[in-house]
């Protein structure tokens, strides 16, 4: 029976380190975004030359005369080849949950904006423009644990350093944008029916607008939390949102508008704030037809005959993040799961052991053990 039972602790310890093997990468990835971060922290403050520390400009003037350049910006950090591998998905429709990409989604923007240039941004293009035009911020870039959020923190350093259009992958296009940015700085679009929510799928810009500053100043106060997870290393969707998604362009234009007086009312409408034009669409008009999750909507949208003039393309929301996030948070509960019911039934099998190595001891001491 010892030796039975010395198996079974071997065993057990066998057991229980490969359900710490199982999460240990998460715990990893959490300890090496903190020490990222702190590394960030120790250069930004450290003896560095004025052009070093230039972290990031508090302000900044922009010509009210400048048009929105004719850019169209995509982003796909896995880069076109992956993209185009993720678009074979004819089956694609809005309307469906999670319906991945289509191809002829993006194509539609190419047709339609065919008078404009175009720019595709991977990994590496990202970086690259991180690193050489805002290195203040690339260590708090290279921190961000998955794509989905390197992909968002990207989009306020297209719109400051270059400007023009930003559109994500599952939008389609149905007519040329130009005439809704004309006379523009400034374009953003309500994230569904709030008066007072914006999202970061669709976005218009001139370069070197102040606004944008704002938006990076929130994801730098918001870095050290951005790979937050649970005691179960679980990601948190509401972290993704804060830290670098719709929540921090809804803030940070809070923020704005309230240094210069502040917007009452729903914010859709022509603002004029710190002397730069602001426009802001409702849902309904310009991108957004329909609230994220509502997929009656969007299969209406593409069944429809006729469509509001103000529409000039659908932001079907295909939700591929999400499903991701889904599926990793999936993978690790049922990793949890089977550590946990390995390691409860060695812990039974033992005590089983040793309560028959006990008991037969215990009883031939006494006739009361029976």
């Amino acid at each position: 029976m010892t030796r039975s039972y010395a198996r079974a602790l071997v065993f057990l310890a066998f057991v229980c380190i490969v359900g710490l093997l199982l999460i240990s990468t998460k715990v990893a990835d959490s300890v090496s975004a903190t020490l990222v971060r702190m590394r960030f922290l120790a250069a930004k403050d450290g003896p560095h030359s004025d052009a070093e520390r230039a972290y990031p400009p508090s302000d900044a003037t922009v010509s009210n005369t400048q048009p929105i350049p004719k850019i169209l910006h995509h982003v796909y950090l896995d880069g076109l080849d992956r993209l185009k591998r993720a678009e074979n998905n004819e089956g694609a429709k809005p309307g469906q949950k999670f319906p991945g990409y289509n191809v002829t989604w993006r194509h539609s923007c190419h047709i339609v904006h065919n008078h404009w240039q175009y720019m595709f941004w991977n990994n590496s293009q990202a970086e690259n423009l991180i690193r050489t035009a805002y290195p203040w911020f690339f260590a708090t870039f290279q921190s961000y644990n998955n794509y989905v959020q390197k992909g968002d923190a990207l989009r306020p350093f297209l719109m400051h350093a270059i400007g023009g259009l930003y559109l994500d992958i599952d939008v389609e296009c149905f007519s040329p944008t130009d005439p809704l940015l004309s006379g523009r700085e400034i374009v953003l679009q309500l994230e569904d029916s709030s008066p007072k929510s914006l999202n970061n799928a669709v976005m218009a810009s001139v370069p070197g607008h102040p606004f944008w500053i704002k938006v990076v100043q929130l994801m730098l106060n918001r870095g050290s939390t951005a790979n937050a997870r649970n005691f179960f290393g679980l990601r948190d969707l509401g972290t993704v949102l804060r830290t670098t998604g719709p929540y921090t362009f809804r803030d940070a234009f809070r923020d704005f508008s309230e240094e210069a007086g502040g917007l009452q009312e729903s914010w859709a409408g022509h603002w004029l704030i710190r002397n730069t034009s602001f426009h802001i669409y409702p849902m309904g008009q310009w991108f957004e037809p329909c609230k994220w999750d509502d997929y009656k909507c969007h299969a209406n949208i593409q069944a429809a005959d006729e469509l509001p003039s103000k529409l000039v393309g659908h932001h079907i929301n295909s939700g591929a993040w999400l499903k991701d996030l889904k599926q990793h948070n999936r993978k690790l509960v049922g990793a949890w799961l089977l550590a946990g019911t390995l390691c409860f039934s060695c812990i039974f099998s033992c005590w089983k052991i040793r309560h028959k190595a006990v008991l037969p001891q215990m009883t031939s001491l006494s006739p009361y053990f029976i």
